[in-house]
């Protein structure tokens, strides 16, 4: 080891680690291990429980199904008919009232989307004015400014979405 001067350090003394240091390095460490064991073990944990949704779904179902229909069925049976026959009354008045509530259900449903087909414009329009008003009342929203119309604000929050699209998506 070359000869210092009183009082000075060479490089390698001065970098030398301290036992109080070595710990600390070393609890970072496990604790940046723990981060990413917790990272895949909640990973996995999501994957399992997505498939498992997917595989129980069908399950649930027809146990709700077979809790929903046992009592009338039951009570057809104390009445004198066979559980046979009890369970095939029930399930025809079940697919009779699906049916008739799907029956029923589209005209409602078709009459409410022509509705809003015929309606949207008026709806855009609204949003607009409505729009339009808080911008010229509303410069800033916070640290954002806004711009000055509706369609300069559509403009910039779809370029914004596009840009975050083709980000995400590499194209």
């Amino acid at each position: 080891m070359p000869d210092l001067a009183p009082g000075a350090t060479s490089s390698i003394q001065a970098k030398r680690l301290t036992p109080v240091s070595i710990r600390w390095i070393k609890t970072g460490f496990f604790f940046a291990l723990g981060v990413l064991a917790l990272i895949v073990i909640a990973t996995i944990a999501r994957r399992f429980i997505e498939a498992a949704a997917v595989v129980c779904a069908p399950f649930l179902i027809g146990t709700a199904l077979a809790l929903l229909l046992d009592p009338p069925s039951d009570h057809l049976m104390k009445l004198g008919a066979s559980r046979g026959v009890a369970v095939g009354i029930v399930f025809l008045a079940m697919i009779l009232v699906l049916g008739g509530a799907i029956a029923l259900g589209i005209p409602i449903l078709t009459a409410q989307a022509q509705n809003l087909s015929d309606q949207a414009p008026t709806y855009i329009q609204n949003l607009r004015t409505f729009v339009n008003t808080f911008i010229a009342h509303h410069h800033r929203i916070g640290p954002f400014r806004l711009h000055t119309n509706f369609e300069s604000l559509i403009a910039q929050v779809s370029s914004g979405a596009s840009g975050l699209l083709q980000r995400s998506f590499g194209s």
